[in-house]
Parts: C-alpha cells; sequence; structure tokens
C-alpha cells in the first residue's frame, strides 16, 4: 500500500460521475442489464450468479 504522500487518491470533480442524474443511472442500467441478458457468453450453470440491475 503507498502512503498519501506516494499516491493521490482523491477523486477528480471533473470526472462524469460526479455529474450522474438518476435518469443517466437508469439508462446505464438498463444497457448493462441488455447487454448481460443478451450478449454476454455466461455458462449455463453460472448464469445465477449474473447480477442485475433493478
Amino acid at each position: 500500500t503507498w502512503t498519501p504522500d506516494q499516491y493521490d487518491r482523491t477523486s477528480d470533480p471533473h470526472i462524469t460521475a460526479h455529474r450522474l442524474t438518476p435518469a443517466i443511472a437508469q439508462r446505464i442500467k438498463l444497457e448493462l442489464n441488455t447487454f448481460k441478458s443478451q450478449e454476454m457468453l455466461v455458462h449455463q450453470e453460472s448464469r445465477v450468479n449474473t447480477h442485475f440491475f433493478a
């Protein structure tokens, strides 16, 4: 582990996550759910471990 003097862990205030609205978050969740259910290859026995967003 690096000390604070060696590694800056502060967040960048210009990153999109700081301006994330509920509407944008919902669109991201929908896109992820669509990808996971239609495109992502998952072994049949592992599908129970795939998390979907509500």
